[in-house]
């Protein structure tokens, strides 16, 4: 989800958000309903219900504790990239230290 669409969220009264919380359980309900008398699939339309009712109780509990919301992701560092990448060699390396080496016999 875009921040701005997360902004236009947060910037809503609580009321507001618990009427839409409403609205998308009663999809879901009608959307259950469908499936089990009709057969018809729920889709990726009851995967992205459930998720923005979590983000609406998510915004919710924010503004109940009074918390300030959540600056944007800075772009992840450099170097904590090349210890990614490093990381893999160095237990190889490790592995094959503690390995012992044994001598063929002719």
């Amino acid at each position: 989800m875009k921040n701005s669409e997360l902004q236009k969220l947060r910037d809503k009264p609580a009321d507001e958000l618990r009427g839409m919380v409403t609205q998308l359980r009663d999809s879901m309900l009608k959307a259950r309903i469908a499936r089990s008398m009709e057969g018809k699939q729920a889709g990726m339309g009851y995967r992205a219900a459930r998720r923005q009712i979590a983000r609406i109780n998510t915004i919710l509990t924010q503004q109940v504790a009074g918390a300030p919301a959540p600056a944007a992701k800075a772009a992840a560092p450099v170097a904590s990239a090349e210890k990614k990448a490093a990381a893999p060699a160095a237990a190889k390396a490790e592995k094959a230290a503690k390995k012992p080496k044994t001598e063929k016999k002719a």
